[in-house]
């Protein structure tokens, strides 16, 4: 979206000092700007304006053991989020351990052939032995998901690389060194094999420029085309030949990142493969086929050992291929993920991109400056930047120094625009209009690492008016430069359907391009704040229970910005599932934007089945007589039946909430995008818990289990601690938390009242009349669980290894 030159100069005319966390702009948001927020919570704001230090973050919430695995996860990741809510935390211990304990139990089954299918039916379905009555087995929800999950593990390891293929050791061009040589013809002339047609190759690179670069500019075209030539031969049957000296190493970057660029389209066009009925082969197989050549060519070449640019840009579209693969089976950014990315960083640093590159006056020729090569390192940090800002920054990994990196290389000229055509030749017309408004958004990524610096410092605790006045600062941004006003505007001053034409007639529509960019800015914004927010919220709802008349209002201003906030990302990500903004976003930018939408709805699931389990808890003491004791008793009583129904009402729109998400995202994306598929499998169980309305019934049943009974063997019990950090021996935490009255005694009538009209304006009144009514996502099949039994018997080795040690790789929350 272009606005205004007035409005973008003043937005990002600002200052700021690396070493404090607050972000200041010289001028703010246009006073016009109509806020999005549907209620006011001006009476919270003046009694929540006093600082304080809080304690948000210990290491027992986010350090990770699972197997032979040990990480320390990021502030605002889905696991360290549900391990800092009590509920959540219970919830998922609960659904981990019985799906561990059913497995266990069905691998002893499958054990004994003497037991018949109707045997294992029931143990599954609880209607056996002393699992709970009436309440199914998450197996039976995931169980699809596990098998894939077995595939998946089955498929890698036969593919698994030769160990000679790596010399990290050696530089590849050492001449003593033949056997690197020699490694190289075997993977060169597997890359010719796996050549098609010439218009095969024609068509994949077009579909590249159109729909990856746009939103992933990292190379300079004009210079790959031209070296891309010089290796890419047409023979005399119309077919490309690879023609690469082993002894170039410029060739074999060229060839590296043709390699990705060819995987990457391939899977861009399964995305969308309806559109490209001309692709007679198996897409995903090539597209793997691509992927692993470039790999193993990568490995050769060794770009941590062989630093330049060509090096880097081939890694960070390697970053990219792994990270947007539709058939990855992550749920959320793993912690691989973001400690490839500091790899990625920290070679960048190593490379000088953060450093001005005109500033460098070794690069510059005495009478012939190359402005290619200047622009190409400013286009690698910004694209590390701008992967950075859509990966690291929403799962909370910033710091103070980031933002000074980020200063540094803007220097005093802040213009982005400029510093691509400051004392050089023009960048072509298409760079221009891809990079015209890069500047909003690397203003944005100073303004959100401001935010989370404050949130999450590395040393200390954080103090509430700095986090607060960066979260105002965030939403004067968002609101001035991508406002939901913009994105549903239809023209973008006169330029929506301006297009430019560059190489293998690739087209950029320049409108589409600038609407989608700021659909993501807004998502990854968005979901910054609603997370900060609801760590705040989850921090104050604990402290309430020690002192109510201190800590009451700070719960309910976070609770009830959280869910505003919520409510914005949800409205966005079932416009854009629905098809709403298919008029501006087309489908052929799926592959670039699906995995952020993924991670998106991952977020959104969590906090629906946060507030879920407050409802249903709030329920069943109400229903159990237990408000008698609660603190805040004497008010609720007040209100009488009203209150139970506010209550039922809050629990209805939430439920809509999350069968809706998960409707469209059946509908949308479960097929193309494995990692969806899982998440998708466990939050459909969450949705059936809903439905029986035995969400916190099942959750105690659990953890019932856990303390009463010997049932939960003592190597679940461990790997379920070792995974969540909850001691199963001692049940005064979820008795402190979920069975006692005053956990809750905070969801009062009035609260309940502003949650009801924040979800209103979100749902639709009509369809939450039917609810309850079935839906085919939900539907399970006898069939399913014969082929999960199946595919337990075929590896059961895998799944015993499940249970003794890797129990980390089982889906769950």
């Amino acid at each position: 979206m272009e606005v205004p030159d007035k409005g973008r100069r003043s937005s990002t005319q600002s200052t700021q000092d690396p070493t404090q966390d607050i972000y200041t702009p010289t001028s703010n948001a246009r006073s016009n700007e109509v806020s999005e927020t549907p209620i006011s919570n001006s009476t919270l704001i003046e009694k929540t304006s006093k600082d304080m230090e809080l304690k948000l973050w210990h290491p027992k919430d986010m350090l990770v053991i699972s197997g032979g695995v040990t990480f320390f996860d990021a502030p605002f990741s889905s696991h360290t989020l549900i391990e800092l809510d009590p509920f959540l935390r219970a919830l998922a211990v609960s659904i981990h351990g019985t799906t561990l304990l059913d497995l266990q139990s069905n691998l002893l089954m499958c054990s004994n052939e003497e037991l018949s299918f109707s045997n294992y039916l029931d143990k599954i379905d609880g209607k056996k032995g002393k699992a709970p009555q009436q309440i199914l087995s998450p197996l039976t929800f995931i169980d699809k998901a596990i098998v894939k999950w077995v595939d998946n593990a089955t498929e890698n390891g036969k593919n698994a690389f030769s160990f000679n293929v790596f010399h990290s050791a050696v530089l590849i061009f050492c001449n003593s060194n033949m056997k690197v040589l020699h490694s190289l013809q075997p993977v060169i002339t597997e890359a010719s094999s796996l050549l098609p047609d010439k218009n095969v190759v024609d068509l994949l690179l077009k579909v590249f420029y159109e729909n990856v670069y746009p939103f992933y500019p990292y190379l300079d075209i004009n210079t790959f085309e031209e070296e891309l030539r010089k290796i890419l031969i047409l023979s005399y049957d119309g077919r490309y030949e690879i023609s690469v000296t082993k002894d170039s190493l410029s060739n074999l970057y060229v060839l590296s990142l043709f390699l990705l660029i060819m995987a990457n389209a391939l899977r861009c066009i399964y995305c969308e493969k309806k559109n490209y009925p001309q692709l007679k082969l198996n897409i995903l197989e090539a597209a793997k086929q691509y992927s692993d050549t470039a790999q193993k060519l990568l490995h050769l070449l060794n770009g941590y050992k062989n630093t330049n640019e060509k090096s880097f840009c081939c890694l960070l579209y390697f970053y990219i291929l792994v990270y947007l693969n539709p058939t990855a089976s992550e749920t959320l950014n793993s912690y691989t993920n973001l400690l490839n990315l500091k790899c990625l960083s920290e070679l960048a640093l190593t490379l000088g991109l953060h450093q001005e590159p005109s500033e460098i006056s070794r690069y510059i020729k005495e009478i012939d400056p190359d402005p290619d090569l200047l622009n190409f390192r400013r286009k690698l940090w910004v694209g590390l930047q701008s992967l950075k800002f859509v990966i690291s920054i929403p799962e909370g990994v910033s710091n103070r120094l980031e933002n000074e990196y980020l200063s540094n290389f803007l220097g005093t000229d802040e213009d982005m625009v400029k510093i691509f055509e400051k004392n050089f030749n023009e960048l072509p017309d298409y760079d221009v209009l891809l990079l015209n408004d890069i500047e909003d958004k690397y203003e944005f990524h100073k303004i959100l690492n401001c935010l989370i610096s404050s949130a999450t410092p590395i040393s200390g605790n954080p103090n509430l008016l700095p986090i607060i006045e960066n979260l105002k600062r965030t939403r004067e941004y968002i609101d001035l430069n991508f406002s939901s006003n913009l994105l549903n505007k239809t023209e973008i001053s006169g330029l929506l359907n301006e297009k430019k034409v560059f190489f293998r007639e690739a087209v950029i529509e320049v409108g589409s391009v600038r609407k989608t960019e700021i659909f993501i800015n807004r998502i990854v914004g968005l979901l910054c704040i609603l997370n900060i927010n609801n760590v705040l919220a989850v921090h104050f709802e604990k402290e309430t229970r020690n002192d109510w008349t201190k800590n009451q209002d700070y719960y309910h201003r976070f609770s009830l910005d959280c869910l505003t906030t919520y409510n914005e990302l949800f409205r966005d990500i079932v416009s854009y599932l629905k098809g709403d903004l298919k008029w501006c976003i087309p489908e052929r930018y799926s592959y670039s934007i699906t995995k952020l939408i993924c991670f998106s709805l991952m977020r959104l699931w969590v906090i629906q089945t946060s507030l879920c389990l407050r409802f249903s808890y709030k329920q069943l003491l109400r229903e159990k007589g237990s408000q008698s004791v609660e603190i805040s008793h004497e008010f609720n009583d007040m209100y009488g039946n009203n209150f139970d129904l506010t209550l039922q009402k809050s629990l209805k729109y939430m439920r809509y909430h999350l069968k809706l998400t998960l409707d469209l995202a059946s509908k949308e994306l479960m097929d193309s995008d494995f990692g969806c598929f899982v998440s998708l499998s466990m939050f459909k169980y969450v949705a059936y818990l809903l439905d029986t309305g035995k969400l916190a019934t099942s959750t105690n049943i659990f953890w019932e289990r856990s303390f009463n009974t010997n049932e939960v063997s003592k190597t679940i019990l461990k790997q379920v601690n070792m995974k969540w950090g909850i001691n199963m021996a001692n049940p005064q935490y979820v008795k402190r938390h979920l069975m006692n009255p005053q956990a809750l005694s905070s969801l009062t009538y009035p609260f309940l009242k502003n949650i009801n009209i924040i979800l209103e304006g979100s749902v639709d009144l009509d369809d939450t009349e039917d609810i309850d009514a079935p839906s085919e996502a939900f539907s399970i099949g006898t069939g399913e669980q014969l082929s999960m039994r199946q595919t337990m018997k075929e590896n059961y080795d895998l799944f015993a290894d499940l249970i003794n040690s890797n129990l980390g790789e089982i889906p769950t929350l």
